[in-house]
């Protein structure tokens, strides 16, 4: 569904996040989350967020998404708040149980007073996209979470978002599963141009869909790595080649370099 916390702010970063930081209260101490992250995403790319888990990966997320507020800093979407569509990592809790796949797909677009031959057609791109006409009918929990999950991705999509945020949007899938779903989501991303950024903890995963993965380090997060990624194409080839495995080596020399350390 699409939420946005922060201003809109013209330039060439369709997002900008300056000095931001989290901190929370836990057992009555106050535990620093966050600490002074900056970054710009440009127009199109994908930004992977890697890092340890229980680092702030997804604290970062629930502050572009609007869910968490944070303690300092600026976040700015060079778009509208309706523009930019989150999944959430827990996304059978995100769907309505009562309305069956399609339904779930076409909700924003009820709301947004979507035209009904508009919206038909738009929900029946996605549905025949990702597979999802012959249980089309059928409810979440009727289904895999795999299903579940593309509907959860396509009820996004359906939306045209300028900026689409993903948390760890196949952790919970299978092996097969979650590199099907990959390939869809890089896809749609760049067919549409949509700009995106996306926690993952997978290495090989942030490898294959990144224009750029940045690596945080344990709480409180810093991001202590950048690093960009180019292929000349992108499929599951690519994982078995010299220069993947560079950039393997390379970002988890730096994730393991700052456990290390702390």
């Amino acid at each position: 569904m699409s939420a946005a916390s922060g201003n809109k702010r013209p330039g060439t970063a369709e997002v900008s996040i300056r000095n931001i930081s989290k901190s929370f209260v836990e057992n009555a101490v106050d535990t620093a989350v966050l600490d002074d992250i900056s970054l710009d995403v440009r127009k199109g790319e994908i930004v992977v967020l890697f890092g340890p888990n229980g680092c702030g990966k997804t604290t970062l997320f629930n502050l572009l998404a609007g869910i968490t507020q944070r303690t300092s800093g600026a976040i700015a979407f060079s778009c509208d708040a309706d523009r930019v569509g989150s999944v959430f990592q827990d996304y059978r809790a995100s769907l309505f149980p009562w309305r069956t796949l399609q339904a779930n797909i076409q909700f924003g677009l009820e709301l947004a007073s979507c035209p009904q031959e508009t919206a038909r057609t738009k929900v029946e791109h996605y549905l025949t996209k990702f597979g999802l006409q012959a249980s089309q009918h059928k409810y979440p929990y009727e289904v895999s979470g795999g299903m579940a999950q593309l509907t959860s991705l396509a009820r996004t999509l359906v939306l045209d978002p300028e900026v689409l945020l993903l948390d760890e949007p196949f952790s919970s899938l299978d092996h097969s599963m979650a590199w099907r779903l990959r390939k869809e989501l890089l896809g749609s991303v760049k067919e549409n141009g949509i700009t995106c950024m996306l926690v993952s903890h997978d290495v090989d995963e942030a490898i294959f869909l990144a224009d750029r993965v940045l690596v945080l380090s344990p709480r409180p997060a810093r991001i202590i790595g950048e690093f960009p990624i180019s292929f000349a194409h992108r499929d599951r080839s690519i994982v078995a080649t010299e220069t993947f495995f560079g950039y393997r080596d390379a970002i988890l020399h730096s994730f393991f370099s700052t456990m290390a350390h702390a």
